[in-house]
């Protein structure tokens, strides 16, 4: 499994690319995030319509890519929490170490 985050905008309009293979993380690392990824994929999904504009808000395009399928999700900072949002989060702070 490999999971690629994009966070666009915000104050700056700055775009950056984040990944992360949970086999490369530590065994609890890896199960809290097959345990998002799996809450991401069982939240039934809507056609995602243009963000709505939020000033300064990140925009958080992710893709989960496994076993040949790949899966696209999108969440903006501001709106309702989501489990894609919080994946994205994670991506984040696990890229960053």
């Amino acid at each position: 499994m490999h999971i690629t985050v994009i966070r666009s905008g915000g104050f700056a309009g700055v775009t950056r690319s984040y990944a992360v293979n949970p086999a490369d993380l530590s065994p609890e690392d890896a199960a809290a995030i097959h345990r998002l990824v799996h809450k991401v994929r069982s939240k039934p999904r809507t056609q995602h319509a243009a963000a709505p504009s939020t000033a300064d808000a990140f925009q958080y395009d992710l893709e989960i890519s496994e076993a040949g399928t790949v899966l696209r999700f999108a969440s903006v900072e501001l709106q309702d929490p989501s489990p894609a949002l919080e994946l994205a989060r994670s991506v984040i702070a696990h890229a960053a170490h």
